[in-house]
C-alpha cells in the first residue's frame, strides 16, 4: 500500500510542471522544468533538465547552461534560461557567455555574465546541464 502511495505521489510529479521548479538542489543537481521550445528539438517543452553548478572558467563552447535571464524592467525574479554557449568572452569586462537556443535562429541578446562589470558573482548561478529526461 505505502508503494501505491509513493508510485501515485512521484506519478503526480512528473505531470505538474510547478512541482519541479521549487525543489530543492538535493545532492549536487537541481531539476527544473523546460519551459519553451528553444532548445527543441533535443530539449522538448516540458523535459525536465537535471543541472549541476560549475564553475564558471570550466563553461566551454557547445556546453549548455542554465542560468537566470536578465531582470525585467517591473523587477520581477528573473526566470531562468537553457541555451547553448555560441561564445565565450574573457576580457576587462569579465567572463562573459554569448549564448543560443537551438532552435533560434540568432544568438540572444543578451550577454551571461559571470561576475563583474556590475553584475553579481553567479559563480553559484551558472548551471551546466548534465541529464535531461523527458
Amino acid at each position: 500500500m505505502i508503494a501505491l502511495m509513493v508510485m501515485v505521489l512521484i506519478m503526480f510529479m512528473l505531470t505538474t510542471v510547478r512541482a519541479f521548479q521549487n525543489l530543492p538542489v538535493v545532492g549536487r543537481y537541481k531539476p527544473m522544468v523546460v519551459l519553451s521550445g528553444s532548445m527543441e528539438p533535443g530539449i522538448k517543452v516540458g523535459s525536465v533538465v537535471l543541472v549541476a553548478a560549475v564553475n564558471p572558467d570550466d563553461i566551454k563552447v557547445d556546453d549548455i547552461i542554465t542560468f537566470p535571464l536578465p531582470r525585467k524592467p517591473d523587477n520581477q525574479e528573473p526566470a531562468n534560461t537553457t541555451h547553448r554557449v555560441t561564445r565565450v568572452i574573457a576580457d576587462s569586462g569579465g567572463l562573459r557567455f554569448i549564448t543560443k537556443g537551438d532552435a533560434n535562429d540568432t544568438v540572444d541578446n543578451w550577454e551571461v555574465a559571470a561576475a563583474g562589470a556590475g553584475h553579481p558573482d553567479l559563480r553559484d548561478q551558472e548551471y551546466r546541464v548534465r541529464v535531461t529526461a523527458e
